[in-house]
C-alpha cells in the first residue's frame, strides 16, 4: 500500500513527460515549416531561340496593298501570317507566276514554293519548341506543387498523432492520478495541447518555396513590350496580330490571354506580391501561387499550339494553288 502513491507519482511524472515530448515535437515541426527551402533556379527549360524570320513588310500601306491583291485567296488572318512568317513577298510573286508556262517561270514557281515551305516549317518548328518549352515549365511547377503538398500532409499527420497522444493522456491522467492539482494540471495541459495541435493541423499554411526565373515566360505576355527578350520577333509579332473573334470585335492573342486571366483567374484583383511572383523573376510561393503560374503556363502554351496549327493549315492551302 506504501508503494501505491509512489507508483502513482512515477506514472504522473511520465505522462508529463510524455506530454512535454509532443509538445516539443509540434513545436519543431511549427518550426520546419517557417523554413523555405531552395529549388535549382537554373531555366532548364527555356532555350535561346535566333531571330530569324523578318515580316515581309513592315509598312502598312505595303501590306493594304498586298492584301487587296491577294484577298481573293487568302483571308485576312492567313495573310498576316504570312507577313509575320516573312514568306508574304514569295507568295505574291508566286501567284503573279501562275500561268507562266516558260522553264524560267516554272524553276522560278518551284523555288519559291520550296523557300515558303522552308519558311513555314521552321516557323513551326520555333513554335513547337517554345510549346515544349512551356509544358516543360508547366511540368517543373506541377512537380515542385506537389512537393509542398505532400511536406504539407506530413505535418498533418505528424499533427493529428501529436493530438491523439496528447488526448490519450488526457483521458487516462484522471483514472491514475488521484490528486486533486495534479490531476487538474495534467488535464488542462493536454487539453490544450491537444486543442493546439488540431488548430495547427487545420491552419498548416506555412508551406512556402523559393522559385526564381532567368528568364520567365509569362513575363512579355503580361507587360506586352515594344520588342520581347524571351520570344522570336516572328512570334511576338503573331502573338500581337489582332484577328477578328466572336461579335465581330478584334483582339490579339496576347490581349485575350490578359483578359481572360484577369477575369477568371485573379478575379479582377492582382496584388503587386502576385504579379512579382508570376511575372517578374520570381520568389517565395505557397502552393497555391504555383498552382496559378501552372494553369497561366498550360493556358499560354494552348494558344502557341493553336497558332502552329494555323500555320500547317496556311501551309496545305498553298500547295493547293
Amino acid at each position: 500500500m506504501l508503494c501505491q502513491p509512489i507508483i502513482k507519482k512515477h506514472v504522473a511524472f511520465i505522462l508529463l513527460i510524455l506530454a512535454f515530448c509532443v509538445s516539443f515535437t509540434a513545436c519543431k515541426i511549427s518550426l520546419s515549416g517557417k523554413k523555405t527551402p531552395k529549388v535549382l533556379s537554373a531555366d532548364y527549360c527555356v532555350a535561346d531561340y535566333a531571330q530569324g524570320l523578318p515580316a515581309s513588310y513592315n509598312d502598312s500601306d505595303s501590306l493594304r496593298i498586298v492584301f487587296k491583291m491577294l484577298s481573293g485567296k487568302l483571308n485576312a488572318e492567313e495573310l498576316r501570317l504570312a507577313n509575320t512568317t516573312g514568306t508574304l513577298r514569295q507568295i505574291k510573286e508566286r501567284y503573279d507566276l501562275n500561268n507562266s508556262t516558260n522553264d524560267k517561270g516554272l524553276l522560278r514557281t518551284r523555288a519559291l514554293d520550296v523557300e515558303i515551305e522552308n519558311r513555314i516549317t521552321y516557323a513551326e518548328n520555333v513554335l513547337n519548341g517554345i510549346s515544349a518549352a512551356l509544358r516543360c515549365e508547366s511540368e517543373r511547377t506541377g512537380r515542385v506543387a506537389d512537393y509542398l503538398d505532400d511536406l504539407g500532409k506530413k505535418r498533418v499527420n505528424r499533427f493529428t498523432v501529436g493530438a491523439i497522444i496528447a488526448g490519450a493522456v488526457t483521458g487516462v491522467a484522471p483514472l491514475i492520478i488521484k490528486a486533486q492539482q495534479p490531476q487538474n494540471a495534467v488535464v488542462i495541459a493536454g487539453s490544450g495541447l491537444s486543442a493546439g495541435l488540431g488548430i495547427a493541423a487545420l491552419t498548416n499554411n506555412r508551406k512556402k518555396i523559393q522559385l526564381s526565373f532567368q528568364k520567365n515566360l509569362l513575363s512579355d505576355i503580361w507587360y506586352v513590350p515594344d520588342s520581347s527578350k524571351v520570344y522570336p520577333k516572328f512570334v511576338w509579332l503573331m502573338l500581337n496580330e489582332p484577328d477578328e473573334v466572336s461579335g465581330g470585335q478584334k483582339a490579339s492573342v496576347v490581349g485575350r490571354l490578359k483578359k481572360r486571366w484577369l477575369n477568371f483567374e485573379f478575379e479582377q484583383k492582382l496584388s503587386d506580391h502576385l504579379r512579382m511572383l508570376l511575372f517578374d523573376n520570381g520568389g517565395v510561393f505557397t502552393e497555391s501561387e504555383l498552382n496559378t503560374r501552372q494553369v497561366l503556363l498550360n493556358q499560354l502554351s494552348t494558344e502557341m499550339q493553336l497558332l502552329n496549327v494555323k500555320l500547317l493549315t496556311l501551309s496545305r492551302k498553298l500547295k493547293t494553288y
